[in-house]
Protein backbone atom coordinates (compact mmCIF):
# COMPACT_ATOMS: atom_id res chain seq x y z
CA UNK A 1 0.00 0.00 0.00
CA UNK A 2 1.11 3.45 -0.80
CA UNK A 3 1.80 5.64 2.14
CA UNK A 4 0.74 9.12 2.08
CA UNK A 5 3.82 11.36 0.93
CA UNK A 6 4.16 8.75 -2.45
CA UNK A 7 0.61 9.47 -3.26
CA UNK A 8 0.89 13.33 -2.64
CA UNK A 9 3.19 13.08 -5.48
CA UNK A 10 1.08 11.83 -8.03
CA UNK A 11 -0.38 13.67 -10.26
CA UNK A 12 -3.94 15.22 -9.73
CA UNK A 13 -5.04 15.19 -13.04
CA UNK A 14 -6.20 10.81 -13.10
CA UNK A 15 -7.54 9.37 -15.87
CA UNK A 16 -11.39 9.08 -15.52
CA UNK A 17 -14.23 7.48 -17.43
CA UNK A 18 -17.98 9.08 -16.62
CA UNK A 19 -19.69 5.62 -17.60
CA UNK A 20 -17.71 4.04 -14.66
CA UNK A 21 -19.79 5.40 -11.89
CA UNK A 22 -20.33 3.89 -8.31
CA UNK A 23 -23.19 1.97 -9.13
CA UNK A 24 -21.44 -0.21 -11.72
CA UNK A 25 -18.38 -0.86 -9.38
CA UNK A 26 -21.00 -1.03 -5.94
CA UNK A 27 -17.84 1.31 -4.42
CA UNK A 28 -16.94 5.27 -4.54
CA UNK A 29 -13.82 6.02 -6.56
CA UNK A 30 -11.39 6.50 -4.15
CA UNK A 31 -12.13 3.28 -3.16
CA UNK A 32 -11.70 1.50 -6.30
CA UNK A 33 -8.85 3.97 -6.50
CA UNK A 34 -6.82 2.34 -3.66
CA UNK A 35 -7.60 -1.11 -4.82
CA UNK A 36 -5.85 -0.49 -8.24
CA UNK A 37 -2.85 1.02 -6.40
CA UNK A 38 -2.87 -1.90 -4.34
CA UNK A 39 -2.88 -4.18 -6.94
CA UNK A 40 -0.44 -2.37 -9.24
CA UNK A 41 1.88 -2.57 -6.20
CA UNK A 42 1.39 -6.00 -5.84
CA UNK A 43 1.65 -6.91 -9.55
CA UNK A 44 4.84 -4.96 -10.15
CA UNK A 45 6.65 -6.22 -6.66
CA UNK A 46 5.85 -9.54 -8.00
CA UNK A 47 8.15 -8.86 -11.22
CA UNK A 48 10.71 -6.95 -9.63
CA UNK A 49 9.34 -3.90 -10.65
CA UNK A 50 10.61 -1.27 -8.23
CA UNK A 51 7.76 1.20 -6.97
CA UNK A 52 9.78 4.11 -8.41
CA UNK A 53 9.83 2.69 -11.56
CA UNK A 54 6.32 2.16 -11.50
CA UNK A 55 5.41 5.55 -10.00
CA UNK A 56 7.55 7.15 -12.60
CA UNK A 57 5.00 5.42 -15.97
CA UNK A 58 2.17 6.58 -13.87
CA UNK A 59 3.23 10.05 -13.87
CA UNK A 60 3.94 9.68 -17.91
CA UNK A 61 0.60 8.40 -18.32
CA UNK A 62 -1.19 11.34 -17.01
CA UNK A 63 1.57 13.37 -18.82
CA UNK A 64 -0.26 14.92 -21.95
CA UNK A 65 -3.59 15.15 -24.04
CA UNK A 66 -2.71 12.88 -26.51
CA UNK A 67 -2.01 9.82 -23.44
CA UNK A 68 -5.11 10.90 -22.07
CA UNK A 69 -7.18 10.48 -24.96
CA UNK A 70 -5.67 7.30 -26.12
CA UNK A 71 -6.55 5.62 -22.66
CA UNK A 72 -9.93 6.96 -21.95
CA UNK A 73 -10.79 6.06 -25.70
CA UNK A 74 -9.73 2.13 -24.91
CA UNK A 75 -11.47 2.28 -22.04
CA UNK A 76 -14.30 3.27 -23.23
CA UNK A 77 -14.43 0.51 -26.05
CA UNK A 78 -12.78 -1.95 -23.81
CA UNK A 79 -9.32 -2.70 -26.13
CA UNK A 80 -6.04 -2.56 -25.11
CA UNK A 81 -3.37 0.13 -26.84
CA UNK A 82 -1.97 -3.63 -28.04
CA UNK A 83 -4.82 -4.50 -29.54
CA UNK A 84 -5.77 -1.39 -31.40
CA UNK A 85 -2.12 -0.99 -32.81
CA UNK A 86 -2.89 -4.72 -33.86
CA UNK A 87 -5.96 -3.72 -35.80
CA UNK A 88 -4.83 -0.29 -37.17
CA UNK A 89 -2.09 -2.83 -39.33
CA UNK A 90 -4.24 -5.08 -40.12
CA UNK A 91 -6.82 -2.38 -41.88
CA UNK A 92 -6.07 0.38 -44.44
CA UNK A 93 -7.83 3.43 -43.08
CA UNK A 94 -9.17 6.20 -45.72
CA UNK A 95 -7.80 9.26 -43.98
Amino acid sequence: MLDKETVALLPYKLVTVPSWGESEWGMPRGMRADEAFEEIHRRCTASAIEQDQWLSELSALTADDVTQIIITTCIKYEVTPDELLAEMTQVEFGY
